[in-house]
């Protein structure tokens, strides 16, 4: 079962990596002048990370709870998980998949 739930993670972080990509050549494209923070929040939509979130973990609250935090409000997740944050060195801004990956690993 663990090796399928992996497989299917890595599938997802592929998918939504390459989603991601394409978003961001538009944007480099067309926006070049915009910030980096304005292009993140329209390039990519994290929130199906909740909805698989959820079917990984047999719906358990915390780990939802969890992603929905860094999906919906990213700095409240960083103010909140500082220190595991720093552990693993990335990003919520530009890391969610990442970071859900290892958040439904650990």
């Amino acid at each position: 079962m663990k090796v399928s739930i992996v497989a299917l993670i890595i599938i997802l972080l592929i998918y939504i990596r390459s989603r991601y990509k394409k978003s961001n050549k538009i944007n480099v494209i067309h926006d070049i002048n915009i910030s980096n923070e304005i292009s993140n929040e329209t390039s990519t939509d994290y929130s199906p990370l909740i909805d698989i979130t959820r079917i990984l973990t047999e719906n358990d609250d915390d780990v939802v709870t969890s992603i929905k935090l860094l999906v919906n409000h990213p700095e409240r997740f960083d103010y909140k998980y500082d220190e595991r944050l720093e552990e693993i060195g990335f990003s919520t801004i530009q890391h969610p998949d990442l970071i859900t990956a290892y958040w439904l690993t650990r």
